[in-house]
């Protein structure tokens, strides 16, 4: 939270769960969400707000889709692709059913 330098989460590529809360707020150099492809539940809420070159959000799609967040979700404030969670699926996700994602 408020790291100006951290670019990635690749570090946290094997975390399948997070027992509280998730928040990633305010990181300048984060672009992408790649490390978190394999996280598939968050117990309480889910905030990714102001993080101004996040533009690839596709490492939660997975999670918004098909995991479980049980708190709210909040995603805002954040660059074209990652600014919404209507962003990520559009994005990410496979938007006019043809079984190809808009992003391949």
């Amino acid at each position: 939270m408020n790291n100006g330098s951290l670019a990635n989460l690749d570090g946290l590529s094997a975390l399948a769960s997070v027992g509280w809360s998730l928040q990633i707020l305010s990181n300048g150099s984060l672009a992408n969400l790649d490390g978190l492809s394999a996280l598939n539940t968050v117990v309480g809420p889910l905030t990714i707000q102001d993080n101004s070159a996040l533009t690839d959000c596709c490492g939660i799609h997975g999670l918004l889709e098909s995991g479980e967040v049980s708190g709210a979700i909040t995603i805002t404030n954040n660059d074209t692709g990652c600014d919404s969670q209507a962003e990520i699926t559009f994005y990410c996700g496979d938007a006019d059913n043809d079984g190809v994602n808009i992003n391949t």
